[in-house]
């Protein structure tokens, strides 16, 4: 609402007039936000996911629900959406709730400044990621799997498979292919896939997203080479960098991947049965290496699993070997695994 009260003798003069649109909307809300970051104390970056969560927790409270009316406009009939008539109009009706006349409805600024407060930021989490195969034909099919956990309440909104071209070893730019919306707190089962049409070599990752535009990424992202690609064999061999240790004590596992036909590079997981205790990156000498200090008392079996790479098939290193006794280790039949005891 605008009242004209600029001087003078006309007959606009007092005049009031009910304005709109995004000229007035866009400054006002502006204003608004500016309070919030005020209250807050920090700038608030995108505040559409925001929004979103506040409207889902407390509507009522922070927004005046519009529920009838319309933002019709005239149009040329027969232009796209434009409805049938003698008055030939096209828009949207307000309906209870979110509704594309109105949005959410106007927000209460003092509510929307303090809501803000009661927003979660703990990010969603990505176990047991996997990427299978490594090499795949033409059009072959790439499968993304891990599980995805919200621990913040907000609860799991949608995972996206992320792919980049490979640009001299790393990712390119990366795009959004294809999402699997989600809901509930988790542990749910994220798998999606893709079907490469172009030979060549490509990355793999994932975006993960709750309620409330928090987002975490995959442990590491997966190079798969399409079309026909050879790849050389490895071998992992596991050792520790302490004779002896005792519980609480960080203990480095050692992983040794090699290969005849080059220099193998990706990751290694190191784990004990089903339970992921880290990745490492694989150096220029073939190494990755692990600290680890969270052992409980008892005989432990650490495995490391090389997961290839574009040029050279994962191996995995076996889970009979040394043996740690209570003070030092012994050599057992080869190097492909750990026990421990603390």
């Amino acid at each position: 609402m605008r009242v004209n009260n600029w001087a003078g003798t006309g007959s606009t003069a007092g005049e009031v007039y009910i304005e709109g649109g995004t000229s007035a909307a866009t400054p006002l809300f502006a204003g608004i936000m500016a309070l919030v970051d005020q209250k807050q104390g920090n700038r608030q970056g995108n505040v559409n996911p925001a929004i979103y969560a506040i409207a889902r927790a407390n509507y009522s409270t922070v927004f005046n629900d519009v529920k009838s009316g319309n933002n019709n406009v005239a149009c040329t009939l027969f232009t796209p959406d434009c409805l049938f008539g003698l008055s030939p109009t096209m828009g949207f009706s307000a309906t209870p709730g979110y509704d594309l006349a109105t949005g959410w409805g106007p927000v209460k600024a003092d509510e929307f400044a303090l809501a803000f407060s009661n927003i979660e930021s703990i990010v969603p989490a990505i176990t047991s990621w996997s990427v299978t195969p490594t090499s795949v034909p033409q059009s072959g099919t790439v499968t993304v799997k891990y599980t995805a956990t919200d621990s913040g309440g907000s609860g799991l909104l949608q995972a996206d498979l992320m792919k980049a071209p490979d640009s001299n070893g790393q990712p390119g730019t990366w795009v959004n292919i294809k999402s699997q919306p989600l809901s509930g707190s988790g542990p749910a089962q994220v798998t999606l896939t893709d079907q490469p049409a172009t030979v060549g070599k490509y990355w793999y990752g994932s975006q993960l997203f709750d309620g409330v535009g928090n987002h975490s990424h995959e442990p590491a992202p997966v190079l798969v080479a399409v079309g026909v690609y050879t790849l050389s064999s490895s071998t992992t061999t596991i050792s520790a960098s302490a004779a002896q240790v005792t519980q609480g004590t960080a203990v480095s596992f050692i992983a040794k991947v090699q290969s005849t036909g080059g220099k193998p590079t990706g990751s290694v997981t190191f784990s004990e049965g089903t339970n992921t205790l880290g990745r490492s990156s694989v150096d220029n000498t073939g190494t990755a290496v692990l600290s680890y200090s969270s052992l409980t008392a008892g005989t432990h079996s650490i495995t490391a699993v090389y997961g290839g790479d574009i040029n050279f098939n994962g191996s995995t290193s076996l889970l009979s070997g040394y043996k740690l006794n209570r003070f030092s280790w012994l050599a057992g039949s080869d190097e492909s695994s750990w026990e421990l005891i603390c």
